[in-house]
């Protein structure tokens, strides 16, 4: 372009600050390292003179604090070795932060600025055991976090619940809270109230994920195993708390929009991580926006202006790192466009262009991070590292010292001739490490009072279902699969299918069955397959010597209950074709109310006789006149015949003779267990969704 426009005022920092950039910049005739085009450093003046807050107004130092760390304080004298300067400073930074705290500047007024997620780490350990409040704003993935193994971990459970290494791996999480000996004790008690309740528990979360979904599923393990009260007592509690978070939110976008299920979370994370780059999706969240010390990367802090600001690697230099198979890739652009060269007869020349581009992006990042401050800006340099390697650093790049004159001396030379603006300070190793005072920083303001509510005034609306009206606990699971056992005293001995255990694992394993079963191939051989598979995976298929004998009575029942007429039709479920069925139809079924006496109240007057019987029962329940939304999934629903059916598979064991399952006996269980009310409820979801639904629907 031939028109060039600058902009020489300054409307973020004093002019002391600016004047330091100022002095710093001009140092070098080509500033920004860019060869086709040197661009220059205009002089800057400040447009407005910032206050500055009581902790730095008379501490004696200037505004660009320049931390030198000399080569004596190396192993060898020679040189600081990286690692050992990255000690040196992430410990001064956060002694001088402790420090301005002391002095009342906010924690949310600081920030330091660094190039990788690794620095971004040390620096959050540290101002943690200082037990100053920090947040990490970097780049780095969410998905590689501890938390988001540990979910895996929990997924991999929840799918297989009768698993026992998935299980045990599952309870050492810190998401699920027990230690070693708590597992011990539980895998030695395989009673109900150790082992068995644990994979029961399992069992029933992974309905609630089915049904419910990932967050509900993922949700009620928290609650129920206080994780947040748990997290939050460790140093990074909230960052911890909010990778939880955001990975079940992942989890339940790749749910909603890809159709991702239970059994492949762990393939899921896998696929994710196989992409090179971060989505910004994946990125770590701030854990709080409240008073805490801002950690950024520096491409994050673009826009961005604090009072104070630390630089503590700028010292660092960037080369070409050496890639799989010994290569040294390089990047460049010719006529054709970008390049990658990995060996070409034009490598050398190209490694070269490509380092020149890595240093002038070092160079505008280094511009970045120190005109971030208001006030003032901390940056860290010295004789770090082999060669030299802090001479070809941005900051040493910038410094410049002339022949025979060595880097401290440059930077000594430029401090003294700065006019206060700029102070020099060397550090030491082994520096103890400061603690964080515990005052408020906070202006005082007006006294709060405590909110005292009682659980009436917060309930404005309720999630139920069948299973929490009857059991009495609002927002229970919405699928029903533990169902009743009813044994007569002196029953006679199961055998065959009724022998078959009993229980809410044995329930989830028929209405699974059921779900996958084709009515019209009940006898054929993958069925018979389907059937072992399930067995297996709910820990129902006996000992070995059981197994044929027990795959064998389920697969006879399946026949029977395929071929049977259903009561009052003239038809089997083998002969209801499989488009014209709805299984395991999920509704949200919105309700002004769910007082169980105005539904007894309807079946009374309305009902048929075995409804009216049932009224007064239904009336025993505890009143709730709560509106909000009925939560339920119907195990099948279909037409034949031009009419709507529904089914709902029950697995009750009543005793061991037909008598057992005679026609009134099943109709006082229904009525006891409340099955009545769930048939009705489930027959008012069906209708009000085939009235909008169904062309030409006619009750």
């Amino acid at each position: 372009a031939a028109r060039r426009y600058t902009l020489t005022r300054n409307y973020r920092s004093t002019p002391a600050y600016v004047n330091a950039a100022d002095r710093l910049f001009t140092r070098a005739p080509n500033p920004f390292r860019y060869e086709q085009a040197p661009i220059g450093f205009p002089l800057i003046a400040a447009a407005t003179t910032p206050v500055p807050p009581p902790a730095l107004a008379a501490d004696g130092r200037g505004a660009m604090v320049w931390w030198w760390l000399d080569k004596s304080l190396g192993k060898n004298g020679k040189y600081i070795a990286k690692d050992l300067a990255l000690t040196i400073v992430v410990r001064a930074v956060s002694n001088e932060i402790v420090r301005l705290a002391a002095a009342r500047l906010p924690y949310r007024s600081i920030a330091v600025l660094v190039r990788t997620n690794s620095e971004a780490t040390a620096i959050k350990g540290e101002l943690t055991a200082a037990g100053v409040p920090a947040v990490v704003g970097g780049a780095a993935d969410v998905l590689e976090s501890d938390e988001a193994s540990e979910l895996v971990r929990l997924a991999a459970a929840i799918s297989s619940p009768y698993d026992a290494r998935a299980i045990a791996s599952a309870l050492a999480t810190r998401l699920w809270g027990c230690d070693a000996a708590e597992i011990a004790r539980l895998a030695s008690d395989t009673g109900d109230a150790g082992w068995s309740r644990v994979t029961e528990r399992f069992a029933a979360i992974r309905e609630i994920w089915r049904v419910r979904g990932v967050s509900a599923a993922i949700g009620s393990v928290l609650i129920e195993r206080r994780t947040a009260e748990r997290l939050l007592t460790l140093p990074d509690g909230e960052r911890r708390m909010t990778n939880v978070r955001h990975v079940v939110e992942l989890l339940h976008e790749a749910s909603a929009a890809d159709g991702l299920v239970l059994e492949s979370v762990g393939a899921w994370l896998a696929r994710e991580l196989s992409v090179s780059n971060t989505p910004e999706r994946r990125q770590q969240r701030l854990e709080t926006d409240g008073e805490a010390v801002q950690i950024l990367t520096i491409h994050k802090a673009k826009g961005l202006e604090f009072d104070v600001v630390f630089c503590p690697t700028l010292w660092s230099e960037r080369t070409a790192q050496k890639a799989p198979l010994n290569l040294f890739p390089a990047t460049a652009r010719d006529a054709r466009g970008y390049v990658l060269d990995i060996g070409s007869t034009s490598h050398a020349q190209r490694l070269v262009e490509s380092q020149h581009e890595d240093d002038a992006e070092a160079q505008r990042l280094a511009y970045v991070a120190l005109t971030r401050a208001v006030h003032r800006c901390y940056i860290a340099f010295g004789e770090i590292g082999m060669r030299e390697a802090f001479a070809r650093s941005p900051i040493g790049y910038l410094l410049r010292p002339t022949a025979g004159e060595s880097a401290l001396g440059a930077l000594q030379t430029m401090v003294a001739a700065s006019d206060g603006t700029m102070s020099f300070q060397a550090l030491e190793r082994d520096a103890a490490q400061g603690v964080s005072p515990v005052v408020s920083i906070h202006e005082p303001g007006q006294v709060a009072t405590t909110l005292e509510l009682n659980r009436a005034q917060l309930d404005t609306w309720r999630l139920s279902s069948f299973t929490s009206l009857v059991a009495d606990a609002p927002d229970g699971p919405a699928r029903d699969v533990a169902d009743v056992t009813v044994l007569a005293e002196g029953a006679e001995i199961a055998t065959g299918f009724r022998a078959f255990p009993a229980g809410t694992r044995a329930g989830i394993a028929l209405h699974d069955v059921f779900e996958r079963l084709d009515f019209a191939r009940a006898s054929d051989t993958q069925t018979r397959s389907m059937v072992r598979r399930s067995l297996v995976a709910h820990g129902l298929s006996g000992r070995p010597d059981e197994v044929d004998t027990r795959i064998d009575d389920v697969t006879g029942m399946l026949e029977r209950v395929c071929r049977a007429t259903l009561p009052g039709t003239g038809f089997s479920l083998a002969d209801v074709p499989g488009a014209a069925a709805m299984r395991e139809w999920r509704f949200d079924l919105s309700v002004a109310t769910t007082s169980p006496r105005r539904v007894a109240d309807a079946l009374a007057a309305h009902g048929s006789s075995h409804a009216q019987e049932y009224a007064p029962l239904l009336r025993t329940l505890r009143e709730s006149a709560m509106p909000g939304y009925l939560s339920g999934v119907l195990d099948l629903a279909f037409e034949q015949e031009g009419r709507w059916w529904i089914v709902d598979w029950k697995s009750n064991q009543l005793g061991a003779t037909d008598e057992r399952y005679a026609a009134e006996v099943l109709g006082d269980v229904m009525m006891q267990s409340h099955y009545t009310l769930q048939y009705h409820l489930y027959l008012v979801a069906l209708h009000r969704h085939l009235s909008v639904r169904q062309p030409g629907y006619d009750p």
